[in-house]
C-alpha cells in the first residue's frame, strides 16, 4: 500500500498496531528511503480537533522528529522520524555499563527533550525504555507511538515527570538500592518533589548531579549504604555460613552411616525370630 501526499510518497513495510483510533504502521520514503512512523486515524469525529491542536502544539523548527500531518482519502495521517537500533531496555538488560556511561545516557535523554521542545503528549509517550534507542557511541533518539494521540491537549507536568523518573530509576537502579551515591539519591527525591516539568532546569540539576558524583572516590560508590540493602547482604553472608555448617553435618552423618553399615557386613546382628506351634490347627514340631 503507498500512502501520497503532495511531497512524498510513504510505502508501507509493517503493521504496527490498530485500535479504536485507527492504525499505525512502519513506513518508507519511496524518494529518500528514510524509515517513518505513520498514524493513520480513521475517526472522523476527532479529525478536526486534532488538526487544530497539533497546528497550534508543534513547533516544527525545534521538533524536527515530526515530518508532518495531512488528509489523504479523508483519514487523517500523523508522520513521525522512526530510528532503528538497540533499545534503552534492552541495553541495560544485555550489556553491562558503567556508571559513567549510563551518566551519559541520561544526559544524553535530557538534551535532546531540551533540544527538540516537543509538545508534553509526545514527550511522555517517547519516555519508554523500549522507545529510547541508544546507538554503540550512547547516542540517543526517540521513536513515537501515538496510539493515544486524542489525549494530545490532556497531558499535564505530572505524567511526564513520573515518565522521566521511570528512565531515571531504570538507569540507576543498582545505585538507588545500595544508597552508595547520595547525589543520585538527592536528584531522585528532588524529581518526585518536582511539581512542573522544567527541562531545562531538570537538564541543570542533572549535570550538578554528575558533576558531585564524579568527586566521589570509585571505592566509595561500591560500598552500599542502605540498611535495607545491608540487611539483605548480611542475610545472605550468613545463609552462606549456614550452608556450609549444613553441608559438614550432612558429611559427618554420611561417614557414620557408612561406618555402621561396613561393621553390619562384617558382624552381621542375629536377628531373634518368632517361632510359632501351630498353622491353623496343624501342630509343628520344634527342631531344637
Amino acid at each position: 500500500m503507498l500512502i501520497q501526499t503532495y511531497e512524498r510518497a510513504y510505502k508501507i513495510i509493517s503493521h504496527v498496531l490498530t485500535n479504536e483510533l485507527g492504525d499505525i504502521y512502519l513506513c518508507r520514503d519511496v524518494a529518500s528511503d528514510l524509515e517513518y512512523t505513520v498514524l493513520r486515524i480513521k475517526d472522523r469525529v476527532i479529525i478536526p480537533r486534532l488538526m487544530v491542536s497539533l497546528d497550534t502544539s508543534i513547533q516544527k523548527e525545534t521538533f524536527t522528529d515530526y515530518i508532518e500531518h495531512f488528509v489523504f482519502e479523508d483519514d487523517l495521517y500523523i508522520v513521525l522520524k522512526y530510528y532503528r537500533g538497540v533499545s534503552l531496555s534492552e541495553k541495560l538488560r544485555s550489556d553491562y555499563h558503567s556508571l559513567g556511561e549510563r551518566m551519559k545516557i541520561g544526559k544524553g535523554i535530557l538534551e535532546r527533550i531540551v533540544f527538540l521542545g516537543m509538545p508534553l503528549y509526545f514527550l511522555k509517550n517517547c519516555l519508554h525504555g523500549e522507545r529510547i534507542i541508544v546507538r554503540p557511541n550512547l547516542d540517543v533518539f526517540f521513536n513515537y507511538v501515538p496510539s493515544d494521540i486524542n489525549e494530545l491537549a490532556v497531558v499535564d507536568d505530572r505524567a511526564v515527570l513520573k515518565g522521566f523518573a521511570t528512565i531515571f530509576k531504570m538507569l540507576f537502579h543498582k545505585e538507588l538500592s545500595m544508597q552508595s551515591a547520595p547525589p543520585i539519591n538527592e536528584f531522585n527525591s528532588a524529581l518526585r518533589n518536582e511539581q512542573h516539568f522544567d527541562s531545562i532546569e531538570i537538564y541543570k540539576q542533572y549535570n550538578k548531579m554528575c558533576r558531585e558524583v564524579a568527586l566521589i572516590p570509585e571505592e566509595e560508590l561500591k560500598k552500599p549504604k542502605s540498611k535495607l540493602f545491608l540487611f539483605w547482604e548480611k542475610v545472605k553472608r550468613q545463609f552462606k555460613v549456614l550452608k556450609k555448617i549444613l553441608a559438614v553435618g550432612l558429611m559427618i552423618v554420611g561417614i557414620i552411616y557408612l561406618a555402621y553399615t561396613a561393621k553390619e557386613a562384617i558382624n552381621p546382628t542375629i536377628n531373634k525370630v518368632n517361632h510359632f506351634e501351630f498353622i491353623g490347627t496343624l501342630e509343628i514340631e520344634q527342631v531344637q
